[in-house]
Protein backbone atom coordinates (compact mmCIF):
# COMPACT_ATOMS: atom_id res chain seq x y z
CA UNK A 1 0.00 0.00 0.00
CA UNK A 2 1.01 3.89 -1.17
CA UNK A 3 2.63 5.28 2.90
CA UNK A 4 3.10 8.42 1.03
CA UNK A 5 0.72 11.64 -0.69
CA UNK A 6 3.10 11.34 -3.83
CA UNK A 7 2.91 7.34 -3.80
CA UNK A 8 -1.17 6.95 -3.48
CA UNK A 9 -1.34 10.13 -6.25
CA UNK A 10 0.99 7.94 -8.69
CA UNK A 11 -0.86 4.77 -8.04
CA UNK A 12 -4.37 6.83 -9.10
CA UNK A 13 -2.75 8.15 -11.76
CA UNK A 14 -1.63 4.96 -13.62
CA UNK A 15 -4.59 3.08 -12.38
CA UNK A 16 -6.79 5.95 -14.05
CA UNK A 17 -4.84 5.84 -17.13
CA UNK A 18 -3.89 9.89 -16.95
CA UNK A 19 -0.92 11.72 -15.53
CA UNK A 20 0.43 12.70 -12.13
CA UNK A 21 0.53 16.35 -13.18
CA UNK A 22 -3.98 15.52 -13.71
CA UNK A 23 -4.26 13.85 -10.96
CA UNK A 24 -2.52 15.93 -8.14
CA UNK A 25 -4.29 19.12 -9.98
CA UNK A 26 -8.09 17.47 -9.75
CA UNK A 27 -7.49 16.64 -5.80
CA UNK A 28 -5.86 19.79 -4.97
CA UNK A 29 -8.54 21.98 -6.62
CA UNK A 30 -11.41 19.73 -5.01
CA UNK A 31 -9.99 19.92 -1.46
CA UNK A 32 -9.27 23.76 -2.46
CA UNK A 33 -12.91 24.38 -2.67
CA UNK A 34 -14.16 22.30 -0.02
CA UNK A 35 -11.56 24.28 2.13
CA UNK A 36 -12.85 27.66 0.96
CA UNK A 37 -17.03 26.65 1.43
CA UNK A 38 -15.75 25.48 4.86
CA UNK A 39 -13.77 28.56 6.25
CA UNK A 40 -17.49 30.29 5.91
CA UNK A 41 -18.44 28.93 9.00
CA UNK A 42 -15.38 27.17 10.36
CA UNK A 43 -12.96 28.78 12.56
CA UNK A 44 -9.15 28.68 10.73
CA UNK A 45 -8.06 27.01 13.88
CA UNK A 46 -10.20 24.07 13.61
CA UNK A 47 -10.14 23.80 9.91
CA UNK A 48 -6.52 23.55 9.46
CA UNK A 49 -5.88 20.83 12.47
CA UNK A 50 -8.43 19.22 9.98
CA UNK A 51 -6.10 19.61 7.21
CA UNK A 52 -3.10 19.04 9.31
CA UNK A 53 -4.18 15.80 10.44
CA UNK A 54 -4.99 14.55 7.16
CA UNK A 55 -1.58 15.13 5.38
CA UNK A 56 0.15 13.83 8.26
CA UNK A 57 -1.82 10.65 7.72
CA UNK A 58 0.74 10.30 4.85
CA UNK A 59 4.57 10.01 5.52
CA UNK A 60 6.98 12.78 4.14
CA UNK A 61 8.18 11.49 0.59
CA UNK A 62 11.93 11.29 0.31
CA UNK A 63 11.15 11.95 -3.60
CA UNK A 64 11.78 14.76 -5.62
CA UNK A 65 9.66 17.92 -5.00
CA UNK A 66 6.14 18.13 -7.69
CA UNK A 67 5.02 21.52 -9.29
CA UNK A 68 1.32 22.14 -9.04
CA UNK A 69 -0.07 23.46 -12.32
CA UNK A 70 -3.24 25.17 -11.96
CA UNK A 71 -5.09 27.58 -14.28
CA UNK A 72 -4.13 31.63 -13.54
CA UNK A 73 -7.77 31.58 -11.94
CA UNK A 74 -7.11 28.75 -9.27
CA UNK A 75 -3.81 29.68 -9.07
CA UNK A 76 -4.54 33.44 -7.88
CA UNK A 77 -7.30 32.12 -5.51
CA UNK A 78 -5.15 29.90 -3.78
CA UNK A 79 -2.30 32.22 -3.45
CA UNK A 80 -4.69 34.80 -1.60
CA UNK A 81 -6.21 32.17 0.57
CA UNK A 82 -3.13 30.98 1.63
CA UNK A 83 -1.83 35.04 2.50
CA UNK A 84 -4.71 35.61 4.08
CA UNK A 85 -3.94 32.34 6.63
CA UNK A 86 -0.36 32.83 6.72
CA UNK A 87 0.47 29.90 4.93
CA UNK A 88 2.59 29.75 1.77
CA UNK A 89 0.99 28.57 -1.98
CA UNK A 90 2.89 24.96 -1.88
CA UNK A 91 1.79 24.50 1.39
CA UNK A 92 -2.07 25.02 1.25
CA UNK A 93 -1.87 23.25 -2.26
CA UNK A 94 -0.16 20.52 -0.22
CA UNK A 95 -2.76 20.31 2.18
CA UNK A 96 -5.77 20.96 -0.05
CA UNK A 97 -4.04 17.70 -1.93
CA UNK A 98 -4.60 15.35 1.00
CA UNK A 99 -8.14 16.76 2.14
CA UNK A 100 -9.36 16.04 -1.15
CA UNK A 101 -7.90 12.79 -1.41
CA UNK A 102 -9.48 12.03 2.17
CA UNK A 103 -12.81 13.59 0.90
CA UNK A 104 -12.73 11.17 -2.13
CA UNK A 105 -12.35 8.31 0.02
CA UNK A 106 -15.25 9.67 2.59
CA UNK A 107 -17.36 10.05 -0.94
CA UNK A 108 -16.90 6.75 -1.66
CA UNK A 109 -18.36 5.18 1.56
CA UNK A 110 -21.20 8.00 1.44
CA UNK A 111 -22.73 6.77 -1.77
CA UNK A 112 -23.23 3.95 -0.37
CA UNK A 113 -24.85 4.92 2.57
CA UNK A 114 -27.09 6.50 0.25
CA UNK A 115 -27.71 4.29 -2.20
CA UNK A 116 -28.92 2.09 0.47
CA UNK A 117 -32.05 4.00 1.61
CA UNK A 118 -32.94 4.66 -1.84
CA UNK A 119 -36.32 2.58 -3.29
CA UNK A 120 -38.24 1.02 -0.67
CA UNK A 121 -35.84 2.05 2.20
CA UNK A 122 -36.54 5.62 1.56
CA UNK A 123 -39.47 5.15 3.78
CA UNK A 124 -37.49 4.50 7.15
CA UNK A 125 -34.73 7.56 5.79
CA UNK A 126 -38.44 9.67 5.74
CA UNK A 127 -39.46 8.69 9.64
CA UNK A 128 -35.41 9.71 10.28
CA UNK A 129 -35.48 13.16 8.95
CA UNK A 130 -38.96 13.88 10.03
CA UNK A 131 -40.63 14.11 7.13
CA UNK A 132 -44.41 11.99 6.48
CA UNK A 133 -44.94 9.12 3.30
CA UNK A 134 -46.15 12.52 1.17
CA UNK A 135 -42.72 13.78 0.78
CA UNK A 136 -41.24 10.29 -0.69
CA UNK A 137 -40.73 11.64 -4.38
CA UNK A 138 -39.27 14.46 -2.77
CA UNK A 139 -36.49 13.04 -0.75
CA UNK A 140 -36.15 10.69 -3.65
CA UNK A 141 -35.43 13.36 -5.48
CA UNK A 142 -33.03 15.01 -3.15
CA UNK A 143 -30.40 11.99 -3.07
CA UNK A 144 -30.57 11.81 -6.75
CA UNK A 145 -29.16 15.01 -6.77
CA UNK A 146 -32.66 16.45 -8.86
CA UNK A 147 -33.74 18.38 -6.47
CA UNK A 148 -31.78 20.83 -4.22
CA UNK A 149 -32.00 20.09 -0.50
CA UNK A 150 -33.16 23.20 1.55
CA UNK A 151 -30.71 23.73 4.39
CA UNK A 152 -32.66 22.12 7.04
CA UNK A 153 -33.23 18.83 5.25
CA UNK A 154 -29.61 18.60 4.52
CA UNK A 155 -29.01 19.60 7.89
CA UNK A 156 -30.87 16.46 9.05
CA UNK A 157 -29.37 13.93 6.26
CA UNK A 158 -25.94 14.98 7.22
CA UNK A 159 -27.03 13.88 10.82
CA UNK A 160 -28.54 10.59 9.57
CA UNK A 161 -25.60 10.22 7.58
CA UNK A 162 -23.11 11.11 9.58
CA UNK A 163 -21.23 13.54 7.29
CA UNK A 164 -20.29 17.37 6.87
CA UNK A 165 -23.09 18.59 4.98
CA UNK A 166 -20.23 20.23 2.29
CA UNK A 167 -19.65 16.27 1.38
CA UNK A 168 -23.45 15.26 0.86
CA UNK A 169 -23.72 18.67 -1.32
CA UNK A 170 -20.67 17.33 -3.52
CA UNK A 171 -22.38 14.08 -3.63
CA UNK A 172 -25.41 15.34 -4.78
CA UNK A 173 -23.90 17.62 -7.26
CA UNK A 174 -21.79 14.77 -8.81
CA UNK A 175 -25.18 12.82 -8.93
CA UNK A 176 -27.37 15.08 -11.02
CA UNK A 177 -23.97 15.77 -13.21
CA UNK A 178 -23.31 12.49 -14.08
CA UNK A 179 -27.20 11.35 -14.44
CA UNK A 180 -28.24 9.68 -17.53
CA UNK A 181 -29.96 12.13 -19.69
CA UNK A 182 -32.62 9.77 -21.31
CA UNK A 183 -33.02 9.72 -25.36
CA UNK A 184 -36.32 11.39 -26.65
CA UNK A 185 -37.87 10.81 -30.32
CA UNK A 186 -39.27 14.17 -30.96
CA UNK A 187 -41.15 15.64 -33.88
CA UNK A 188 -41.39 19.52 -33.20
CA UNK A 189 -37.89 20.43 -31.95
CA UNK A 190 -35.80 18.93 -28.90
CA UNK A 191 -37.11 18.47 -25.76
CA UNK A 192 -35.44 20.85 -23.26
CA UNK A 193 -32.92 18.66 -20.30
CA UNK A 194 -33.10 20.46 -17.04
CA UNK A 195 -28.94 22.34 -16.64
CA UNK A 196 -29.32 22.72 -12.94
CA UNK A 197 -31.20 20.90 -9.82
CA UNK A 198 -34.81 21.57 -9.34
CA UNK A 199 -36.11 24.31 -6.44
CA UNK A 200 -37.43 22.75 -3.25
CA UNK A 201 -40.30 25.30 -3.71
CA UNK A 202 -40.97 24.16 -6.79
CA UNK A 203 -40.44 20.67 -6.72
CA UNK A 204 -42.74 20.67 -3.78
CA UNK A 205 -45.61 22.76 -5.88
CA UNK A 206 -45.04 20.52 -8.13
CA UNK A 207 -47.01 17.71 -6.09
CA UNK A 208 -50.17 19.43 -5.99
CA UNK A 209 -50.32 18.39 -2.33
CA UNK A 210 -53.75 19.38 -0.51
CA UNK A 211 -52.50 22.78 1.45
CA UNK A 212 -51.41 22.02 4.60
CA UNK A 213 -48.65 19.09 3.28
CA UNK A 214 -47.95 21.68 0.46
CA UNK A 215 -47.72 24.66 3.53
CA UNK A 216 -45.35 22.20 5.77
CA UNK A 217 -42.78 21.24 3.08
CA UNK A 218 -42.26 25.00 2.18
CA UNK A 219 -42.26 26.26 5.54
CA UNK A 220 -39.43 23.51 5.60
CA UNK A 221 -37.60 25.25 3.13
CA UNK A 222 -38.04 28.66 4.66
CA UNK A 223 -35.93 27.25 7.59
CA UNK A 224 -32.98 28.76 7.94
CA UNK A 225 -30.98 26.96 10.01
Amino acid sequence: MPTSLKERLTVLADSQGGSFAEVARRFALFGFEDFVDRSLFVSSKSLFDLLDRELNNWQHSDSEQVMLRLDPGHAVRMRTAAMEHGKSASELGALCMAHGLAMQEQLVLLEAKVTNCKGPAIRSLLTQVGLGSYAASLLSGVLAGHIRAPKSILKRLANVFEAPETLLTTLFRRSFESRVVPSFKAEHGKPEVSHAATSWDVAVKSLNLPSDQTKELLDIGAKRI
